[in-house]
């Protein structure tokens, strides 16, 4: 498998960071659709760095919440905790929000 260029890496992790700040405008301004898919488009981007792939797994899950399509935040938040590298701080809060999503699924705790 070849390495791709640096210039080509520098330019993936550029479009990723523009990705995800769009996609935290349209997050902010409550178009969670829209948000949704910037952020999945930033989390599949070669050279995306992986806490920036898990900041996007967690605000998708928060997006989907928000839209009250609490299966799709479970699928989300689950995958979010067994993302490595997560602060137990933020473990600790999508484990709130997983029990939040379970909730508003009838699913029982």
């Amino acid at each position: 498998m070849r390495t791709p260029p640096l210039g080509q890496a520098v330019a993936s992790v550029d479009r990723a960071r523009q990705l995800f700040n769009r996609a935290q405008e349209y997050y902010q301004r409550r178009s969670y659709r829209k948000a949704i898919i910037l952020y999945e488009r930033a989390r599949q981007l070669a050279g995306t760095p992986d806490s920036a792939k898990r900041a996007c797994l967690y605000n998708i899950g928060m997006a989907n919440l928000k839209l009250r399509r609490f299966a799709t935040a479970i699928i989300y938040f689950e995958t979010f905790l067994q993302s490595p590298g997560i602060t137990e701080k933020d473990r600790a809060d999508a484990q709130r929000r997983l029990s939040e999503a379970k909730r508003g699924a009838g699913v029982q705790l």
